[in-house]
């Protein structure tokens, strides 16, 4: 689901990439799957980004970072900040 979600996001269709992507979320939650829902949060805030929805942006990549801080993902805890300081200043 994911990697359709990425698909339709380079096409540009991010309301679609967004389905996708919560699709993939419902599923990583289903199955336990927290890195994957973390990884999820984040895809979702660079599609609401897209669609310039901001604060929709600042909470899935804030809840990409918890995730990512509590199973211990370091390379996606540093990649977080990025996406989540570019909504942060585009949103004020």
């Amino acid at each position: 689901m994911g990697n359709l979600g990425h698909a339709y996001q380079s096409l540009g269709d991010s309301s679609k990439a967004i389905e996708y992507h919560m699709q993939r979320l419902a599923i990583a939650k289903e199955v336990g799957e927290r890195a994957g829902e973390g990884r999820a949060y984040g895809n979702l805030g660079i599609s609401y980004e897209s669609q310039e929805d901001f604060s929709k942006a600042i909470e899935h990549h804030s809840q990409g970072l918890v995730i990512a801080k509590e199973v211990g993902d370091r390379a996606r805890e540093g990649r977080a900040p990025c996406p989540l300081t570019l909504a942060l200043v585009t949103c004020t």
